[in-house]
C-alpha cells in the first residue's frame, strides 16, 4: 500500500548544531551528557532552577539544550557564531525530511527552552543561552502536519512526495500515552 504520513517519537534535549543547510558542524551533545555544570551554577544564581521548571517542566540538571548552547557559546565561540540552527534530534530529522525543521512541544519541554504553558519560546531562556528563535526549530502542535517529504528523503526512503510528516511527541511521553 501507499504511505500517505509518517510521524515520529524520538528523544529530546540532545543538541545538533547545523549550517543553514541543516549539515551538522560537530558531533551531537546528548541529553545525558553533563560537561554543563558551570552553566547550570550560573542559570541557578540568574534566573532560579525553578523558573525552568515552571517554564518546561523538566528539573535543572546539567544537561539538555538550554545549558548545552551557553556551554557551546563560552567553549566553542568560533563554532557557536557559525551555527545556523541549534536543533535536538525531533527538528533536526523534520529538516533533513522536510526541509522544514519543527517540533512539538513535548519536546520542546525537554530542550528547555520553551514555555509549555503558552507554547512558545521563552525569552529569558532564550537570552541566557544568546540564542534566536529562528535559530531553533519551529513549535507545532503534535498531530499537525509539517511539510511533504522533499525529492531526495522520499527518494532515500522509498516513499513518494505526497507522503507528509506529521509532528510526534517526545518519547516519554508517547509511551505514557500509549500506556494509558
Amino acid at each position: 500500500g501507499t504511505v500517505s504520513a509518517i510521524s515520529l517519537s524520538l528523544q529530546g534535549g540532545t543538541l545538533i548544531p547545523t549550517d543553514s543547510g541543516f549539515r551538522p558542524l560537530r558531533p551531537a551533545i546528548v541529553w545525558s551528557d553533563t560537561r554543563c555544570r558551570e552553566e547550570a551554577e550560573l542559570l541557578r544564581s540568574t534566573l532560579g532552577a525553578d523558573y525552568v521548571y515552571q517554564k518546561t517542566g523538566w528539573e535543572l540538571e546539567n544537561g539538555l539544550m538550554l545549558l548545552q548552547i551557553a556551554w557551546l557559546r563560552a567553549h566553542e565561540p568560533e563554532l557557536y557564531a557559525k551555527t545556523a540552527y541549534f536543533l535536538s534530534v525531533p527538528d533536526f530529522i523534520s529538516a533533513r525530511l522536510t526541509g522544514i525543521p519543527a517540533l512539538d512541544l513535548s519536546d520542546a519541554g525537554i530542550n528547555q527552552l520553551a514555555d509549555i504553558r503558552k507554547g512558545c519560546y521563552d525569552p529569558e531562556l532564550l537570552r541566557f543561552c544568546g540564542v534566536r528563535e529562528e535559530q531553533l526549530g519551529r513549535l507545532v502542535p503534535t498531530g499537525q502536519i509539517i511539510g511533504h517529504l522533499t525529492e531526495a528523503a522520499a527518494e532515500e526512503l522509498g516513499l513518494s512526495t505526497d507522503t507528509v510528516l506529521v509532528a510526534g511527541a517526545h518519547d516519554q511521553y508517547a509511551v505514557a500515552s500509549g500506556a494509558g
